[in-house]
């Protein structure tokens, strides 16, 4: 098989893990296979597509409780109600996405918009979170408003974000277990109900060659989980989560006592990078 014959294999998998609807699954692969060059390997495709919607058909139907992808999509139903253009996998990377989002966006009227690409896609399906881009069609201040909405509709349906209020920032939503259906119905969504934050992937090599992530103390009660949990040989711990505009450190030292601090900063993110950075250097892990 061809190496341009395998990326429509590895294509067709993406496309169903993304949640794309069956009509669209097989035309994206009547597209693919349209080169006549294709015509031998085109029914092995068909094939696999069928097979692999079968089979995430059989295994939505385990799923009885909400997932943040069902979130996700409640929190952009919501701002597409209220004006903003919403799209999900959309485009190859960010430069087409704003510029297609921008023109669908004066298309239908809309204030703003928001989405995440096929790029985003991929890293969120391996537990890295999806980062949202946004924009409005006044641009300046209501870009910035547009990225509070959004916000505010993720709260809304419990999905955790990070953002640092500038619109020259993508919104992050959180690691979390990708789960994103292509038949069945999401079930009922509390208000405001916390979705599932996995922890944070690292590029450290476990035993496997799989990345591997600290493990984390369960947070308090009403508490949202630390950003990154690490620890040292001699038993300290330091944990840190990410807020609007500020960074907050809880440090425990090897006798169990513990402080917490927190710092105002224009990016928490990348500050926290820069902190961990530091901490791994003097033995954390």
């Amino acid at each position: 098989m061809s190496d341009d014959a395998g990326r429509i294999f590895d294509h067709v998998k993406t496309l169903v893990r993304a949640g794309t609807t069956k009509k669209e699954l097989f035309d994206s692969v009547k597209a693919m296979c349209a080169d006549p060059k294709y015509d031998a390997v085109a029914p092995k495709v068909r094939g696999y597509a069928a097979k692999l919607w079968t089979e995430a058909e059989s295994v939505e139907h385990w799923w009885k409780d909400v997932s943040t992808n069902d979130r996700i999509d409640a929190a952009f139903e919501d701002l597409t109600k209220r004006g903003i253009f919403t799209a999900q996998n959309f485009t190859c990377c960010s430069t087409c996405g704003h510029a297609e989002a921008w023109d669908t966006m004066s298309a239908a009227g809309a204030r703003g918009y928001v989405f995440y690409h096929q790029q985003d896609t991929e890293r969120g399906m391996h537990g890295g979170g999806l980062m949202l881009a946004y924009g409005s069609r006044e641009g300046g201040p209501a870009t910035e408003g547009v990225g509070r909405e959004i916000c505010d509709a993720l709260d809304r349906f419990g999905v955790p974000w990070t953002w640092n209020g500038s619109s020259d920032t993508r919104i992050e939503i959180q690691p979390f277990e990708w789960r994103k259906r292509c038949v069945s119905a999401r079930p009922p969504i509390p208000l405001g109900t916390r979705g599932k934050v996995l922890p944070r992937p690292t590029w450290d090599e476990g035993a496997e060659g799989e990345a591997t992530a600290p493990a984390e103390p369960p947070p308090a009660p009403g508490e949202p989980p630390p950003a990154i949990t690490l620890r040292h040989p001699d038993g300290r711990a330091w944990s840190a989560w990410t807020e609007f505009n500020m960074l907050r450190i809880r440090i425990q030292d090897s006798d169990g006592d513990t402080v917490e601090r927190k710092r105002a900063c224009r990016d928490p993110r990348a500050e926290l990078d820069g902190l961990v950075a530091e901490l791994r250097a003097d033995g954390f892990s």
